[in-house]
Parts: structure tokens; C-alpha cells; sequence
């Protein structure tokens, strides 16, 4: 949290109005921003709250002198004197006052408006900033801006008394001495402030949000709330109050959005709570209102009375692909019990582990595996682009049966069945999926993506579809460039050296397929993204604003905690578990650097012993693991090595056996949670990414194919939270591998080490982050909960 800026109202104004005739208006400028309460002066009576510091300043003097005889009559002068200086709310008040009080006096019977208007706002939760105008205009109270507006107007005895329920000026107004300077506070469009980017977010500052800021005790600021005796005792339960009514109110105006259970007839209600005044009035108050006494007003259905719904995922394939999208689909399970999910896995042309899915997923999750059958070999005459979507080609028929047997089976059930049949709400496909978009439109049922990387690779890939489709350009001359592209995704000119090879390629076919792909997103309902907020906020805002695209929900980090997935046999992985993490618990905190390059991650010899040498040279205690490749001319995962001793250089294992540890598979999950791993050699694949960052383990970035560049430019020059061993270069698809010299592993890993540098400590706050919005109220959680309202909405 940064200090609070003190944004109050500076006005100035030009008196223009006459009583005689229309009235013109008198218009004050400044800032104003949140709510306000009861604001009555009865003459002959003692005056309350704000007016008896800002109405008649002499009167309040009396007042306050004849309540407290003991006070020091100067000192309460001088007080009240520095207030009546410094507070803008005073002349604004005694001018609105002296318009009513002339108004009145010739006749006139007109409120007036004190009015505020507002795009972002000027305050520090951290920081937005925007010009705001307040204004007293009389009128005839026809026109009213709700929260916008104070009504201000005599009632009986020359009674200023303000209509409103909520308006950003309460504050200041009701609690004059705890606002001396007429601080501003809360309302609707506040934004949460983006200290990284030093901008508004796109998530709201709640009114509980912006209370728990004022109560918080800053070491930089003198509050005065904290220190005001009963008053704060006052404002605290009047924080509370308002908060839990502007709760209310907005239920009761939400009614269409929240999710209830309809009433089928009074019987379903508490007997005991039925009262003629009700009936026909329905009001319905969402799980997450909790009532301290007593009962809700009305009985929930039972839930299995409300209508089902079923997603059927499609995930491409790859292990990481697969893992997320489970992830995904326990989510959404645990959030609504109205879902459940099928799976659809498909066979990869190669073996692939997937016995470890179904062991992980609900019993409202289901895991089906499309054909045993081998995929028939590739075109020998195809492009490799057209691998993806021919072996999407390949599932589809499987896909629509299935499809159609849950379509059948629902439409097909009983009415007494058809409440526990689940409903098909819509397919969820991966970003390499987009043909089974047909599908989905031969049954007239909605598309979204899940994308499994992060918000800046999906806004580079509409940016290319619509520089080729609307300016045609072509993408791939950026192949052997050294130019640096304006993405609007990015904050920052991104090297085309960086840019994903498989874009870029034109003879083997790749560019056209993503391009295709792009197209194709723009077809479905919408997008969510394995990323958050906090990590993502440019490209997410800038995707945001592409009204071309559909709707995107960051709902990230998914990650899979618990492990598991591409590694050997069940028993095999956790016997290599248990010695790793024993090796783990003998070694110093935050002393070991961790070497792992994903499921695909694998290296020639010649590279091999750059890194035995590097981690040789360096000493710092190492976890290494080193896995062997496919045969040479084969595609395949990579296996475990039989001999070590067979690639490392001579004598290496017996020179480190004091500080390292060379393994073949690695818990990866389980290693970044240890405490004695301090750093993280990575291939930077969003998964791992994520991963790191969630345990707060910095990075050493060694890229290695797919978007792992960009995502590696991301982590070092974009947010500055990592550390390069080597970035722009490209091993795919090259007849002679690129080598990573022992120099450049060696300084890589040493800066990694550091145990004091800045990166480290951005790393920690950014885990604290990615934990904080997944829980209730952060950012990822409520854009879970935006996805299902909009597919239950789109359901029903």
C-alpha cells in the first residue's frame, strides 16, 4: 500500500444566479468523491454532525462551549478557526445553503444538487489519477444522477436536509474533524491501483477494500481516524452499516444475475416468516451473505431441483496441456455444484502419460480417452504446420458421437429426470483445438478456449492475424529480423528475435496455422487465461478494450500442487521422490539451484557438459535433472538414462558428490516447494512459470521452443523477475543445435544465486500475489465466478 494522496475540494466559482425570473446557477469546480447520511439543522435546536462546523461557525463555538464548560474556549476557537481554513467542504456548504436560503426566501421551492463526476480518480490504494468537477446547480429535482448526486432543499422551519442513501461526499461531510481536510473516499468506480505498471487496474476498489485502507495504520501518514476516541467508534459501525446496505441494495437490484432458487409457492418459505407485505416481493440473498441471528427469510430449494449443466473439455494432448485443463475443470467443480465435466483426451501419435489424470479429478469430472487406436503417420507430403490440425481432424468423429449421446440423453430424459440430467452448456477446447468449433455450431451450442499460456502470447497472436487480415502484412519477413514490433499486448517494443518460431515459419506451414487459429478464437463465446491480473495487466487491459475479441476471464495461476503427470511409473516416482527430498532436507535454505527444462526438455552431449561444467565452476549445490532423447529420427518424450557416466563428463559425478545431485525425472512441484531451493534453471513454459512464481523461486531463463522466448523476454525485461542465461536465439527446427556456452551458464546461475538482489524480492511479492487472487475476493476468483454466471446465463 502507498500513502494516501489527500484529494479535496479546491473550488472555485463565479456567483451567477438571480431569484427574480429563471434562476441561473452557481458553479463550483473541484473534486469530490463517496457517500452521504443525515444532514439536518433545526433551528432552535442544537445542530448535528457536519453543519455545526461548517453552517454557522459561531453558533458551533456556543454550542460546543455550553456541552463542554470545561473546554478552553480559545483552544476550541483556534481549532475550529484552522478548520473552517483548510476543510473545501465549507464554502461549498454555505454557498448551497445561501442559494436554497435566497430561492426560499423569493418564493422558490428548489432542491439543490450537489453534483460529482468522475472517469478514474486521484487517490493512492495506489494511485489513480483523474480530473473531477462538483458543482451546486439548483433545479426542480426531476433529474437525478443517483450516487452522483446530493439533493439538498428547506423542509418545514428552514431545515437544510439532504436526500440521498449514497453519495461520495459522506465521509468528509459527517466526519468533519476525522476528515479535517475533506478527504475523499469510496465509491462504485474506483479502481485497485497497479503499483508495477503505475496505473488503474481493471479490478474495482470495494467499499470493504477502501475501509480496511483507512484503518490500516501507515507509518507514513497520521490518521486521525485511528485516533478519534468515540468518533472512530461511530465511524467504524457506520463503515460497516453502509457497506452491508450498498451489499443489499445492490442485491435487491441484481436480482437477474445472482443465482437463486425460485419459489414455487409460499409453502417453500418459513411459515413463521410470511407476511402479506412479501408476497410478490422477491429478494434473494447469495450464499456468500451470511446472517449473524436468526433465519433468511425464505427456504432454499433443494439443490438437485436446479437444472444442471455439463462442459465438455478438449485439451490438446501434450502432458502440460492436460494437466491444466483438469486443474481448470476442478475448479469450476468446486466452485458450482451445478457443474460437471467431461474430459476428451486424445491419442498422440506417440506414447503419452495420462494414468495419472483420473486419480486426481472429482467424481464430477470425467476422463475419457478417445481411441485406443494409433493415429494414422502423417502426410509424408504435408507440412509440419499441419500436424495439429490434422490430428484434430483425425478425433472429430469420436468428439460428435459423444456430443451427441449427452445431447440425446438430455433431451431424451423425463421430466422427473431431467433436473439430475446434466444439460451440455457448452465446449471448452484448447487454443490448438479451434476445429472442433464445428462441432459445437452443428449443435448450437456455445465455444470457449481455455489458453494455457499467458494474456501477451494470446494478444501477439490477434495482433499478427490482424496485421496479415486488415494490413496485409506478412508476419513471417519478421523471421531473421533484428527489428523491435509495437504489440499492443506489451508495455514495451518486443524483439522479433523473441517471437515464437512457429509464427514466423512460413515453408513448413506453422504461421498459417496460428493465424488460423486467431481467426477461429474470434469465433467463440470466450477466453480464459492460465494468468492473472496482478501478473498480466497490460495485455489483459489491452484485451479488454479490443472490442473484436471476445470476452476474456484471467483465471490464473492453475496449477496442479499436488504433482504428478510425465514422469515414469507410479512406485518408480515415488521411490525418486522420497531420495530427492531427502537429499533436499540435508541441504542449507535457499541454498540449491534447481535444473529442469519441462516433459520435452532434452540436450546433445556437447551441451550436457557445458552445464557439468558451468555447475562444476559455480559450487553452489545443485538438482539436476537430465533426461535422455528420442532416438535419433524419432518423436517421442524423453526416457531416463541408463549410465550417467555415459554423458557427463569424466569424473564430474565424483567431483560434485559433496554439493549436487544429477537425477532423471523430477517432482517439479515438490522440488519448488522445498526451502533449500533458491533458484530455478528453467526452459520457461508457462506452466513452470507459474510454478515459480507461486513458490517465490527466482528464475534463470533458458528457453528452449514454442512461446518459450517470449515468455522468457517477458520474465526478465518486462517485469524484471529473472535473470537471462540465454533468450533470443532458436533451436527449433536447425540442423545444428545452438550452444549455450559454460561463460554464459555460469554467470546466468551466479546471478541467480544472489541472495540480496532485486529480483528475488520482486519474486516474493509476486508470489504473495498469485496466491491472494485466487482466494475469495481476488481477482482470478471473481473472474472464475464471472465465467460460470455468463455460461449458466447463456445456459438457461
Amino acid at each position: 500500500m502507498q500513502p494516501m494522496l489527500l484529494r479535496v475540494l479546491v473550488l472555485h466559482w463565479i456567483l451567477e444566479y438571480s431569484v427574480e425570473g429563471a434562476p441561473h446557477h452557481s458553479q463550483f469546480m473541484g473534486n469530490c468523491d463517496i457517500e452521504q447520511d443525515h444532514y439536518n439543522h433545526n433551528l432552535g435546536q442544537d445542530a448535528s454532525y457536519a453543519q455545526l462546523y461548517i453552517y454557522d461557525p459561531y453558533s458551533a463555538l456556543e454550542i460546543r462551549n455550553r456541552r463542554n464548560p470545561n473546554l478552553r474556549r480559545d483552544v476550541l476557537k483556534t481549532i475550529q478557526d484552522s478548520l473552517l481554513q483548510v476543510n473545501a467542504f465549507v464554502d461549498k456548504y454555505r454557498q448551497a445553503h445561501a442559494i436554497l436560503h435566497q430561492l426560499d426566501s423569493a418564493g422558490h421551492n428548489l432542491p439543490a444538487h450537489l453534483h460529482y463526476s468522475s472517469t478514474t480518480d486521484r487517490r493512492r490504494y495506489n494511485l489513480p489519477t483523474t480530473d473531477e468537477i462538483a458543482i451546486v446547480i439548483p433545479g426542480d429535482g426531476t433529474e437525478v444522477n443517483g450516487m452522483r448526486d446530493i439533493i439538498l432543499h428547506f423542509r418545514g422551519n428552514n431545515e437544510l436536509m439532504q436526500i440521498n442513501e449514497c453519495h461520495p461526499a459522506y465521509l468528509p461531510l459527517r466526519y468533519v474533524l476525522v476528515f479535517p481536510y475533506g478527504e475523499l473516499g469510496w465509491e462504485p468506480e474506483l479502481k485497485l491501483w497497479n503499483v508495477q505498471y503505475d496505473r488503474p487496474s481493471i479490478d474495482q476498489l470495494t467499499q470493504m477494500n477502501f475501509y480496511s485502507y483507512r484503518l490500516f495504520e501507515r507509518p507514513t501518514e497520521y490518521s486521525t481516524i485511528l485516533r478519534g476516541g468515540k468518533l472512530f467508534q461511530e465511524f467504524l459501525v457506520d463503515a460497516w452499516a453502509a457497506t452491508e446496505q450498498n451489499r443489499l441494495t445492490y442485491y435487491k437490484l441484481n436480482q437477474g444475475k445472482l443465482r437463486a432458487e425460485l419459489y414455487q409457492e409460499l409453502s417453500d418459505m418459513d411459515p413463521d416468516y410470511v407476511r402479506p407485505g412479501q408476497i410478490g416481493q422477491r429478494f434473494v440473498l447469495p450464499s456468500s451473505f451470511t446472517v449473524a441471528r436468526g433465519k433468511r427469510n425464505y427456504k432454499q430449494k433443494d439443490k438437485p431441483k436446479m437444472r444442471k449443466a455439463q462442459l465438455v473439455f478438449v485439451p490438446f494432448p501434450g502432458i502440460g496441456h492436460l494437466i491444466s485443463t483438469v486443474e481448470m475443470a476442478k475448479l469450476l467443480v468446486g466452485r458450482d455444484d451445478r457443474l460437471s465435466i467431461t474430459v476428451l483426451i486424445m491419442k498422440f501419435p506417440f506414447e503419452n502419460k495420462t494414468q495419472s489424470l483420473s486419480s486426481h479429478a472429482s467424481d464430477r469430472i470425467r476422463i475419457v480417452e478417445l481411441s485406443h487406436d494409433t493415429p494414422p503417420a502423417a502426410d509424408p507430403n504435408s507440412k509440419p504446420g499441419s500436424f495439429f490440425p490434422d490430428l484434430i481432424e483425425i478425433h472429430k468423429p469420436h468428439i460428435r458421437d459423444i456430443i451427441s449421446n449427452i445431447v440425446s440423453k438430455s433431451e431424451s430424459a423425463s421430466e422427473s429426470e431431467s433436473e439430475s440430467t446434466p444439460r451440455l452448456a457448452g465446449l471448452v477446447i484448447d487454443m490448438f483445438c479451434t476445429p472442433i468449433i464445428d462441432i459445437a455450431n452443428e449443435f448450437g451450442i456455445p465455444t470457449y478456449v481455455f489458453f494455457t499460456c499467458n494474456a501477451g502470447l494470446l494478444g501477439l497472436m490477434f495482433h499478427f492475424q490482424t496485421l496479415h487480415d486488415h494490413h496485409n502484412k506478412d508476419v513471417t519477413e519478421f523471421k531473421d529480423s533484428d527489428a523491435e514490433l509495437t504489440v499492443p499486448a506489451f508495455a514495451y517494443p518486443v524483439p522479433a528475435k523473441v517471437l515464437p518460431y512457429v509464427f514466423l515459419d512460413k515453408e513448413g506451414g506453422w504461421s498459417t496455422t496460428f493465424l488460423n487459429i486467431a481467426r477461429r478464437f474470434r469465433e467463440t463465446k470466450g477466453i480464459l487465461v492460465n494468468s492473472f491480473t496482478e501478473l498480466d495487466f497490460h495485455a489483459l487491459n489491452s484485451l479488454e478494450e479490443d472490442k473484436t475479441i471476445p470476452k476474456v476471464y484471467p483465471v490464473g495461476p492453475v496449477l496442479n500442487l499436488k504433482g504428478g503427470g510425465g514422469g515414469p511409473n507410479e512406485a518408480q516416482s515415488s521411490q525418486s521422490e522420497a531420495d530427492i527430498m531427502s537429499w533436499l532436507d540435508d541441504q542449507d535454505p535457499a541454498s540449491v539451484v534447481f535444473l529442469c527444462f519441462g516433459s520435452m526438455g532434452v540436450f546433445d552431449v556437447d551441451q550436457v557438459k557445458e552445464i557439468a561444467r558451468a555447475l562444476e565452476s559455480c559450487g553452489h549445490p545443485f538438482l539436476w535433472s537430465l533426461r535422455q532423447p528420442p532416438a535419433k529420427g524419432k518423436v517421442g518424450l524423453p526416457s531416463e538414462y541408463e549410465n550417467l557416466t555415459d554423458i557427463l563428463p569424466e569424473g564430474f559425478l565424483e567431483t560434485t558428490a559433496g554439493i549436487g545431485k544429477v537425477i532423471g525425472w523430477a517432482p517439479q512441484v515438490a522440488v519448488l516447494s522445498h526451502q533449500a531451493v533458491g533458484g530455478f534453471v528453467s526452459h520457461c513454459g508457462w506452466n513452470s512459470t507459474l510454478e515459480s512464481l507461486w513458490y517465490g523461486v527466482p528464475v534463470a531463463t533458458w528457453p528452449m521452443y514454442a512461446e518459450q522466448q517470449l515468455n522468457a523476454f517477458q520474465m526478465v525485461k518486462g517485469l524484471g523477475m529473472a535473470v537471462e542465461i540465454k533468450m533470443d536465439y532458436r533451436n527449433e527446427f536447425v540442423v545444428e543445435p545452438f550452444l549455450v556456452t559454460v561463460e554464459e551458464i555460469s554467470s546466468g546461475i551466479r546471478q541467480l544465486m544472489d541472495g540480496s538482489n532485486e529480483i528475488r524480492e520482486k519474486v516474493k511479492q509476486m508470489s504473495e500475489k498469485s496466491r491472494a487472487v485466487v482466494m475469495e475476493g481476488g481477482s482470478s476468483y471473481n473472474s472464475l465466478g464471472c465465467f460460470i454466471e455468463d455460461v449458466m446465463k447463456d445456459f438457461g
